[in-house]
């Protein structure tokens, strides 16, 4: 009977160890807006005269997340951001919605 406790104790604390992992990290939306402008501009040699990633708050880790810009030149980007990590790493894409 021990061992079968014990067991049990040892799946409940694996399982909550593994439901807690990463669940709480978050990063602000100004650190989004700023990475990504700071790589899509020397990336694409165009300059985000505005750029909004709409948010309620911090954004999780792992999450995708769309943002708005206007360039200089007056063309619309749409761009879907995911957070890679807490550092504010970022994946992302953009589409020129003036082609």
């Amino acid at each position: 009977m021990p061992r079968r406790v014990a067991g049990l104790f040892a799946s409940v604390v694996v399982f909550a160890a593994v439901a807690g992992c990463g669940g709480g990290e978050t990063v602000d939306v100004s650190t989004i807006e700023a990475n990504l402008k700071a790589q899509f501009e020397p990336q694409t040699k165009v300059t985000l005269a505005d750029l909004s990633c709409p948010a309620d708050g911090p954004v999780k880790v792992g999450a995708t997340i769309e943002c708005s810009g206007t360039a200089a030149d007056g063309d619309k980007y749409v761009f879907s951001v995911k957070v890679k990590d807490a550092s504010g790493n970022l994946a992302w894409q953009s589409t020129n919605l003036n082609p």
